[in-house]
């Protein structure tokens, strides 16, 4: 799900742009957590690499104590390239297989502005999703027309507030 933004601009231009970079960031992040934290790798086993610190100092955050060796930092590296290359191929094939209904997806939401529940289950389906014309939709009654009324005039002034007293909250 991360790189869809990715890999759509791929199929659709042809091309990327920087708009996608938080995708691999985030799945970057996240693969790296799979093999470092949650020892989902089969190469390295169900080991942790590193301690959690995230000490924040200056807006940076400090956060791993690197308690392995170089050797494995290289193969930590590996792990997270197969899996991110692995999802990002999966998701490129699931993507193109699929592309009708992101277009039909895209349709909708450039004709109507929103999509329900059952539009999108329909278009997940591949299954024809009669939409209600404008007359059918149930109308919201609106309200009665009543003459406004002005606001009375104030007559004193608003009270000031001491000098040590903010209404901000603290």
């Amino acid at each position: 799900m991360a790189l869809s933004g990715r890999i759509s601009e791929e199929i659709k231009f042809g091309d990327v742009t920087t708009g996608a970079s938080n995708d691999f960031e985030k799945a970057t992040e996240l693969a790296r957590r799979m093999v470092t934290q949650y020892g989902m790798s089969d190469t390295l086993g169900p080991i942790q690499y590193g301690r959690g610190n995230h000490q924040v100092f200056l807006g940076r955050d400090f956060g791993e104590d690197r308690n392995y060796s170089e050797e494995i930092a290289g193969k930590i590296d590996a792990e997270v390239r197969k899996i991110i290359e692995s999802c990002y191929s999966e998701a490129t094939a699931l993507l193109k297989e699929n592309w009708h209904k992101v277009e039909r997806m895209v349709a909708s939401l450039m004709e109507h502005e929103t999509v329900e529940t059952d539009e999108v289950v329909a278009i997940l389906n591949d299954l024809p999703y009669p939409r209600k014309a404008e007359d059918d939709a149930p109308q919201i009654p609106k309200a009665a027309a009543t003459p406004h009324e002005p606001e009375p005039q104030r007559t004193e002034k608003p009270k000031r507030l001491p000098p040590n007293i903010s209404p901000e909250p603290a």
